[in-house]
Protein backbone atom coordinates (compact mmCIF):
# COMPACT_ATOMS: atom_id res chain seq x y z
CA UNK A 1 0.00 0.00 0.00
CA UNK A 2 1.18 3.51 -0.77
CA UNK A 3 1.22 5.66 2.33
CA UNK A 4 -0.78 8.38 0.60
CA UNK A 5 -3.63 6.04 -0.40
CA UNK A 6 -5.64 6.79 2.75
CA UNK A 7 -5.26 10.49 1.96
CA UNK A 8 -7.14 9.88 -1.29
CA UNK A 9 -9.71 7.52 0.18
CA UNK A 10 -10.96 9.43 3.22
CA UNK A 11 -12.16 12.64 1.64
CA UNK A 12 -15.54 14.33 1.30
CA UNK A 13 -18.50 12.14 2.19
CA UNK A 14 -16.28 9.18 3.14
CA UNK A 15 -14.67 11.29 5.84
CA UNK A 16 -17.96 12.81 7.05
CA UNK A 17 -19.68 9.43 7.25
CA UNK A 18 -16.68 7.41 8.42
CA UNK A 19 -17.77 7.10 12.04
CA UNK A 20 -21.51 7.00 11.34
CA UNK A 21 -21.07 3.95 9.12
CA UNK A 22 -18.98 2.07 11.66
CA UNK A 23 -19.98 3.00 15.21
CA UNK A 24 -22.75 0.40 15.48
CA UNK A 25 -20.59 -2.49 14.27
CA UNK A 26 -19.63 -5.07 16.87
CA UNK A 27 -15.86 -4.83 16.24
CA UNK A 28 -15.96 -1.03 16.54
CA UNK A 29 -17.87 -1.22 19.83
CA UNK A 30 -15.42 -3.80 21.23
CA UNK A 31 -12.49 -1.61 20.20
CA UNK A 32 -14.05 1.27 22.12
CA UNK A 33 -14.42 -0.82 25.30
CA UNK A 34 -10.88 -2.19 25.14
CA UNK A 35 -9.27 1.17 24.41
CA UNK A 36 -11.14 2.81 27.29
CA UNK A 37 -10.01 0.01 29.63
CA UNK A 38 -6.35 0.43 28.62
CA UNK A 39 -6.52 4.23 28.85
CA UNK A 40 -7.98 4.01 32.35
CA UNK A 41 -5.28 1.57 33.44
CA UNK A 42 -2.51 3.87 32.25
CA UNK A 43 -4.21 6.91 33.75
CA UNK A 44 -4.49 5.24 37.16
CA UNK A 45 -0.85 4.17 37.18
CA UNK A 46 0.47 7.61 36.29
CA UNK A 47 -0.47 10.41 38.66
CA UNK A 48 -0.39 13.19 36.08
CA UNK A 49 -2.09 14.47 32.94
CA UNK A 50 -1.11 11.97 30.26
CA UNK A 51 0.27 13.37 27.01
CA UNK A 52 -1.11 11.21 24.21
CA UNK A 53 -0.50 11.07 20.48
CA UNK A 54 -3.42 9.60 18.54
CA UNK A 55 -2.26 8.56 15.06
CA UNK A 56 -4.15 8.32 12.80
CA UNK A 57 -6.63 10.41 14.75
CA UNK A 58 -9.34 10.06 12.10
CA UNK A 59 -12.59 11.70 13.20
CA UNK A 60 -11.54 11.76 16.85
CA UNK A 61 -13.43 8.65 17.88
CA UNK A 62 -11.65 8.49 21.27
CA UNK A 63 -11.94 12.20 22.13
CA UNK A 64 -14.67 11.66 24.71
CA UNK A 65 -12.38 9.23 26.57
CA UNK A 66 -9.53 11.73 26.54
CA UNK A 67 -11.82 14.45 27.88
CA UNK A 68 -13.00 12.29 30.78
CA UNK A 69 -9.44 11.30 31.69
CA UNK A 70 -7.99 14.82 31.30
CA UNK A 71 -5.46 13.74 28.69
CA UNK A 72 -3.35 16.27 26.81
CA UNK A 73 -4.01 15.35 23.19
CA UNK A 74 -2.11 15.60 19.93
CA UNK A 75 -3.77 14.09 16.87
CA UNK A 76 -2.22 13.42 13.48
CA UNK A 77 -3.85 12.21 10.28
CA UNK A 78 -2.86 12.22 6.64
CA UNK A 79 -6.37 13.24 5.50
CA UNK A 80 -7.36 16.91 5.76
CA UNK A 81 -11.04 15.99 5.61
CA UNK A 82 -10.73 13.53 8.50
CA UNK A 83 -8.96 16.25 10.48
CA UNK A 84 -11.84 18.63 9.76
CA UNK A 85 -14.26 16.12 11.28
CA UNK A 86 -11.97 15.66 14.28
CA UNK A 87 -11.75 19.43 14.76
CA UNK A 88 -15.56 19.66 14.98
CA UNK A 89 -15.54 17.16 17.83
CA UNK A 90 -12.53 18.87 19.38
CA UNK A 91 -14.40 22.18 19.59
CA UNK A 92 -17.64 20.57 20.77
CA UNK A 93 -15.90 18.83 23.67
CA UNK A 94 -13.54 21.76 24.37
CA UNK A 95 -10.72 19.24 24.41
CA UNK A 96 -8.06 21.66 23.15
CA UNK A 97 -6.40 18.88 21.16
CA UNK A 98 -3.58 19.85 18.82
CA UNK A 99 -4.50 18.49 15.41
CA UNK A 100 -2.22 18.45 12.41
CA UNK A 101 -1.62 16.74 9.10
CA UNK A 102 1.15 14.16 9.04
CA UNK A 103 2.44 10.73 8.10
CA UNK A 104 2.95 7.77 10.43
CA UNK A 105 6.20 6.89 8.64
CA UNK A 106 7.68 10.29 9.49
CA UNK A 107 6.09 11.75 12.61
CA UNK A 108 7.04 15.40 13.15
CA UNK A 109 7.26 15.13 16.93
CA UNK A 110 10.29 15.10 19.21
CA UNK A 111 11.70 11.91 20.72
CA UNK A 112 9.97 10.64 23.88
CA UNK A 113 7.69 13.68 23.96
CA UNK A 114 4.51 11.62 24.52
CA UNK A 115 3.63 9.45 27.52
CA UNK A 116 1.40 7.31 25.32
CA UNK A 117 0.91 6.72 21.60
CA UNK A 118 -2.34 5.23 20.30
CA UNK A 119 -2.44 3.65 16.85
CA UNK A 120 -5.61 1.89 15.68
CA UNK A 121 -6.75 0.73 12.20
CA UNK A 122 -3.66 1.57 10.18
CA UNK A 123 -0.88 -0.98 10.72
CA UNK A 124 -2.69 -3.61 8.64
CA UNK A 125 -2.81 -1.19 5.72
CA UNK A 126 0.98 -1.11 5.59
CA UNK A 127 3.27 -3.70 4.04
CA UNK A 128 5.73 -5.21 6.50
CA UNK A 129 8.54 -2.84 5.58
CA UNK A 130 6.35 0.21 6.26
CA UNK A 131 4.87 -1.50 9.32
CA UNK A 132 8.39 -1.73 10.72
CA UNK A 133 9.10 1.92 9.90
CA UNK A 134 5.84 3.01 11.51
CA UNK A 135 6.60 1.01 14.65
CA UNK A 136 10.00 2.68 14.83
CA UNK A 137 8.30 6.07 14.83
CA UNK A 138 5.77 5.08 17.49
CA UNK A 139 8.59 3.86 19.72
CA UNK A 140 10.65 6.99 19.07
CA UNK A 141 7.98 9.50 20.11
CA UNK A 142 6.61 7.49 23.06
CA UNK A 143 8.27 7.80 26.43
CA UNK A 144 6.54 4.76 27.92
CA UNK A 145 3.36 3.28 26.42
CA UNK A 146 2.01 2.29 23.00
CA UNK A 147 -1.49 0.98 22.29
CA UNK A 148 -1.86 -0.53 18.83
CA UNK A 149 -4.30 -2.74 16.96
CA UNK A 150 -2.91 -5.45 14.67
CA UNK A 151 -4.59 -8.28 12.77
CA UNK A 152 -2.21 -11.22 12.68
CA UNK A 153 -1.79 -14.71 11.28
CA UNK A 154 -1.29 -16.84 14.41
CA UNK A 155 1.55 -19.33 14.33
CA UNK A 156 0.50 -22.90 13.51
CA UNK A 157 3.75 -24.43 14.72
CA UNK A 158 2.29 -26.32 17.68
CA UNK A 159 -1.14 -27.01 16.22
CA UNK A 160 -2.32 -30.54 15.25
CA UNK A 161 -2.29 -31.27 11.51
CA UNK A 162 -6.07 -31.35 11.11
CA UNK A 163 -6.47 -28.05 12.93
CA UNK A 164 -3.77 -26.51 10.71
CA UNK A 165 -5.66 -27.62 7.61
CA UNK A 166 -8.89 -26.22 9.05
CA UNK A 167 -7.31 -22.86 9.85
CA UNK A 168 -5.62 -22.61 6.44
CA UNK A 169 -8.91 -23.33 4.67
CA UNK A 170 -10.64 -20.68 6.76
CA UNK A 171 -7.95 -18.19 5.79
CA UNK A 172 -8.42 -18.99 2.11
CA UNK A 173 -12.18 -18.46 2.35
CA UNK A 174 -11.68 -15.31 4.41
CA UNK A 175 -9.34 -13.84 1.79
CA UNK A 176 -11.74 -14.83 -0.98
CA UNK A 177 -14.70 -13.05 0.64
CA UNK A 178 -12.53 -10.04 1.43
CA UNK A 179 -11.73 -9.72 -2.26
CA UNK A 180 -15.42 -9.95 -3.13
CA UNK A 181 -16.18 -7.15 -0.65
CA UNK A 182 -13.40 -5.04 -2.12
CA UNK A 183 -11.11 -5.27 0.91
CA UNK A 184 -7.87 -5.66 -1.05
CA UNK A 185 -5.68 -3.51 1.18
CA UNK A 186 -5.80 -5.35 4.50
CA UNK A 187 -2.52 -7.13 5.25
CA UNK A 188 -2.41 -9.75 8.01
CA UNK A 189 1.05 -9.78 9.52
CA UNK A 190 2.68 -12.94 10.83
CA UNK A 191 2.37 -13.33 14.60
CA UNK A 192 6.02 -14.37 14.89
CA UNK A 193 7.16 -11.34 12.91
CA UNK A 194 5.05 -8.94 14.98
CA UNK A 195 6.27 -10.35 18.30
CA UNK A 196 9.83 -10.29 16.99
CA UNK A 197 9.44 -6.61 16.10
CA UNK A 198 8.21 -5.88 19.62
CA UNK A 199 11.14 -7.72 21.18
CA UNK A 200 13.65 -6.04 18.87
CA UNK A 201 12.48 -2.64 20.17
CA UNK A 202 12.37 -3.72 23.84
CA UNK A 203 8.58 -3.55 23.95
CA UNK A 204 6.84 -5.79 26.47
CA UNK A 205 3.15 -6.69 26.29
CA UNK A 206 1.67 -5.01 29.37
CA UNK A 207 -1.86 -6.11 28.40
CA UNK A 208 -3.70 -7.32 25.34
CA UNK A 209 -7.21 -8.19 24.17
CA UNK A 210 -8.44 -10.25 21.27
CA UNK A 211 -11.43 -9.28 19.15
CA UNK A 212 -13.28 -11.83 17.07
CA UNK A 213 -13.64 -10.25 13.64
CA UNK A 214 -15.46 -13.20 12.12
CA UNK A 215 -12.58 -13.66 9.69
CA UNK A 216 -11.59 -17.27 10.16
CA UNK A 217 -7.97 -18.16 10.68
CA UNK A 218 -6.89 -14.67 11.75
CA UNK A 219 -6.65 -12.91 15.10
CA UNK A 220 -7.15 -9.21 15.80
CA UNK A 221 -5.30 -8.05 18.90
CA UNK A 222 -5.15 -4.71 20.60
CA UNK A 223 -1.84 -4.58 22.42
CA UNK A 224 -0.92 -2.32 25.30
CA UNK A 225 2.87 -2.16 25.10
CA UNK A 226 5.37 -0.76 27.56
CA UNK A 227 8.89 0.32 26.74
CA UNK A 228 11.61 -1.29 28.82
CA UNK A 229 13.99 1.33 30.13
Amino acid sequence: MKINKSKKEYIGARAKLYEVRRKNRRVWREEQKIILKFLREISQINNKNIKILDIPVGTGRFFEFYKKLNFLVTGIDISKDMLKEAEKKNKLLKLNAKLKKGDIINIKIQNKSMDLVLCIRILNLLNFNNFSKALNELVRVSDKYIICGIMICPSLKNEPVLRCINILLRRIFSNFFSLIKGDRETIRHSENQVLSQFKKRSLVIYDKARIDTGRGGYAYYIYCLKKEK
